[in-house]
């Protein structure tokens, strides 16, 4: 007689990992409220160290803060007083900036119209023709700013210069007039005589010839520079 077994497979369930497995919490609800309560303590504990860590460290950087600030009053009142004590040696500065101050002002003025009459005078010695000799020169300086003279064909100027000398001929003033006109600081060159003795053509003519000083020739070597 033989036995025959026979197997039965049943169906097996699987867990899913999407699907959602039920859990039932057992244990009494004080339980879990003092679990929550110590977790609010614990979280209340960081809380108030880290306050009061965070106020330890402001208190320290304000009392730094405050120790240099009356280090450094310290140091002030220190060069102050060193400062007042060699106050007495410089008394005198300003009373010699104010002496500086007028002599400087008053030079300005006294010298508002110096010109480099050296300059002039070399020119003059060497645009002046073979044919002309100068006797005298004569300058005259009337206004500190251009001023109109009285002849309204002349430019408006500082004052003159009048030249006076012997000439071979007439062309030869003109040659004067055209070479003193081009001079440095000069304009309005102009004829104001000019002459032959009676005694003949062969004497050389005499003339007086001006031009006017224009504000151009001013040196300007004693003006206040601008800082």
């Amino acid at each position: 007689m033989s036995l025959q077994t026979e197997q039965i497979s049943l169906p097996v369930s699987l867990p899913v990992e999407w699907a959602p497995v039920p859990r039932v919490n057992l244990l009494p609800p004080e339980i879990l409220q003092a679990r929550r309560l110590t977790a609010v303590k614990h979280r209340l504990a960081a809380v108030l160290l880290l306050t009061v860590v965070s106020g330890a460290a402001g208190t320290f950087w304000a009392q730094n803060e405050v120790s240099r600030a009356e280090q450094t009053l310290e140091e002030t009142r220190s060069r102050t007083v060193t400062l007042t004590a060699a106050k007495g040696q410089y008394a005198q500065v300003p009373l010699v900036l104010a002496e500086v101050e007028a002599a400087t002002t008053a030079r300005e003025k006294a010298l508002a119209q110096d010109v480099l009459w050296h300059k002039i005078l070399d020119t003059v010695s060497i645009i002046t023709p073979e044919e002309v000799a100068l006797t005298e020169i004569e300058v005259t300086l009337t206004a500190a700013t251009p001023t109109a003279g009285a002849d309204p064909l002349l430019p408006s100027g500082l004052g003159q210069i009048e030249f006076s000398g012997t000439a071979k001929s007439f062309p030869a003033v003109a040659t004067w007039l055209d070479a003193v006109a081009d001079l440095p600081g000069v304009d309005g060159s102009s004829l104001k005589t000019a002459t032959r003795p009676s005694s003949g053509e062969s004497t050389a003519l005499k003339f007086t010839t001006s031009v006017v000083v224009i504000d151009t020739a001013l040196s300007h070597r004693y003006d206040r520079k601008s800082e």
